[in-house]
């Protein structure tokens, strides 16, 4: 939970939703090292990107005082990792928050607008939805 999320006596303002993105050692063609320690800017990004997208589809107060993690590990790096972890990342947070629910440790179901993510570029000025580089 971020601090800036606690109130003066370190009890959370509400609920949080946050998402860790890795790539896999042998999801690129040749094999990547782990990142430890500290990460990466470009992974940094995208876990934030993840995290933003995920939040924006819920009621954090409905959460109360829970956070909930999505794990995002790529095992296949094909030019789709941001989205893929933004759409499956939801799925997952759908499962974890029902079983949340179901359970009686939260009140609220705190989705309020479902989520997923495509990739568009620009090909001869058009907006394309599939695109080959």
């Amino acid at each position: 939970m971020p601090d800036w999320l606690l109130d003066e006596q370190n009890n959370p303002r509400h609920g949080w939703i946050t998402a860790e993105y890795g790539m896999l050692p042998r999801s690129t063609g040749s094999r990547r090292r782990r990142e430890t320690g500290t990460i990466q800017g470009r992974t940094q990004e995208i876990q934030r990107l993840i995290g933003r997208s995920l939040r924006s589809a819920a009621n954090l107060h409905s959460l109360e005082k829970h956070t909930v993690w999505i794990d995002c590990d790529v095992i296949q790096a094909d030019g789709g990792t941001r989205t893929a972890s933004i759409t499956g990342g939801f799925v997952a947070l759908i499962y974890a928050l029902r079983k949340m629910h179901d359970k009686g440790d939260i009140k609220e179901f705190p989705v309020k607008e479902f989520l997923a993510a495509i990739s568009v570029g620009i090909v001869k000025k058009a907006a394309c939805f599939r695109f080959e580089l």
